[in-house]
């Protein structure tokens, strides 16, 4: 059918087409009240040189930066999100998805935490308890070297409090809506083209 012909079913059942309308934003309403908001919280974990290799800048790690932190970084990161230490976190009851990632610049020896769900309080609270792993993780995996060998870490930013974050609720709204006004104009054509047909058989 065309445009026209839809627009013609579409005026003749005008009624439908209103009704279906009518229905559709109030389940659009229904939607954006039960389906729950999505929040968002982040943290960066700043690795530090070893005492020996900041000795040349006085015992400053602020001041020592080597390409191997980064690595370090990207290997706390994956220790901590495999699959044994994420049941761990369900089994104590973190259970808000999170991920830890070195950052996209490779001499940024950063490590940035990423937690996201629907419960704001348990968001914060898997929060504080990968920032608390991450040096927990780095010292297991240092065991066994000298103190003055050891990298060590930094908490250098960490969010206050969950923000919401709309991008995934508002994109599941505007996948129901398209659907929902999809079904008001296939509806209405349907219902013309059956009329159209029983009115020729006759």
């Amino acid at each position: 059918m065309d445009l026209l012909g839809t627009l013609r079913a579409l005026t003749r059942w005008w009624w439908l087409t209103l009704l279906l309308l009518l229905l559709s934003f109030g389940g659009l309403a229904f939607f954006y009240t039960a389906l729950p908001w999505t929040y968002q919280s982040s943290a960066s974990v700043l690795f530090l040189s070893s005492p020996i290799q900041t000795k040349e800048a006085g015992g400053n790690p602020y001041q020592q930066f080597a390409d191997s932190l980064h690595v370090s970084a990207e290997a706390v990161g994956r220790s901590v999100m495999d699959d044994r230490t994420v049941q761990h976190f369900r089994e104590q009851g973190f259970t808000s998805e999170y991920t830890l990632d070195p950052a996209p610049v490779y001499a940024d020896p950063v490590l940035q935490v990423e937690v996201v769900g629907a419960n704001r309080r348990n968001i914060t609270s898997t929060l504080d308890a990968l920032v608390a792993e991450i040096p927990r993780r780095l010292e297991a995996m240092q065991s066994g070297l000298a103190a003055r060998a050891k990298v060590g870490t930094r908490v250098i930013a960490v969010s206050p409090e969950p923000r919401r974050d709309p991008k995934g609720k508002v994109r599941l709204l505007v996948i129901i809506l398209s659907a929902e006004l999809l079904l008001c104009v296939a509806l209405p054509v349907v219902a013309d083209t059956v009329t159209d047909r029983r009115g020729a058989a006759r």
